[in-house]
């Protein structure tokens, strides 16, 4: 890096909300995880299958609330789905 250059990373967030969400590695990413996930987007078409295993670890250790909750009611959707056929 040259002298007066700043370095420029992007932080990529991993949380397992960002893992099924739409705007994962976009723009809103990072945004959206400051604004306490208010453009989160469920990534279209996914079933119980495609799910990630219930990540318990993150959840107990530090998730704020407002992901719980997301969190939890995108897998209930997605077994109660399930369970009914759909």
């Amino acid at each position: 890096m040259t002298k007066g250059m700043k370095e420029n990373r992007f932080k990529m967030p991993d949380t397992p909300l960002c893992r099924i969400c739409t705007n994962n590695w976009n723009d809103f990413c990072e945004e959206c995880l400051d604004n306490g996930l208010k453009d989160f987007k469920l990534k279209p078409g996914l079933t119980l299958a495609d799910l990630p295993r219930f990540p318990t670890r993150e959840f107990t250790n530090g998730l704020p609330v407002y992901a719980r909750q997301i969190l939890v009611a995108v897998y209930l959707e997605k077994i109660v789905d399930f369970m009914n056929g759909w």
